[in-house]
């Protein structure tokens, strides 16, 4: 499992990504956050990439690292 998170600091992924979403209330967004900051993500995965400065090519480079070691 690769847990893709635009940065290292939660509460800058957590703001980037609410950024890319229109929530339709409150709800939704504290939702968004509650899966963004749980737990259960960071112990499921093996590889965690950051996005941030990233385009595409570049994370899926990164990827293909992670897999490759």
């Amino acid at each position: 499992v690769v847990l893709l998170l635009p940065a290292n600091d939660i509460a800058c992924s957590v703001e980037v990504l609410d950024s890319r979403n229109n929530f339709e209330s409150q709800q939704e967004k504290e939702l968004n956050r509650h899966f963004i900051e749980h737990r259960s993500n960071y112990d499921l995965a093996k590889y965690i990439v950051y996005t941030e400065g990233l385009q595409p090519e570049g994370v899926a480079n990164e990827i293909l690292t992670c897999l490759s070691s």
